[in-house]
């Protein structure tokens, strides 16, 4: 079993500035006022980097499959056509 830190971590998802921040006063800056954001504190360092690596990851995957989602599309004679979308990188 972890021992828990006495320090706390606040990670911030979705901010201004998303990371881990070691005071509310830090991750207060990042999330006030931003529309939407998500945050969370941790007792431990291990557990709030392990939830901000598996955030990033799943954001990461989302993505991908967003990007190669397959779309269905109809020819000019009404025929169901499967392509995959790619996002323009430009």
């Amino acid at each position: 079993m972890e021992r828990e830190d006495r320090q706390k971590y606040w990670v911030v998802f979705v901010g201004r500035k998303p990371g881990m921040y070691t005071s509310w006063e830090t991750t207060e800056l990042q999330v006030n006022g931003y529309q939407g954001n998500l945050k969370k504190r941790y007792n431990m360092f291990d557990e709030a980097e392990g939830a901000l690596l598996q955030f990033h990851e799943e954001r990461y995957r989302l993505n991908q499959e967003m990007h190669l989602a397959p779309t269905k599309h109809r020819s000019s004679d009404g025929a169901s056509i499967s392509a995959i979308a790619l996002e323009d990188e430009h």
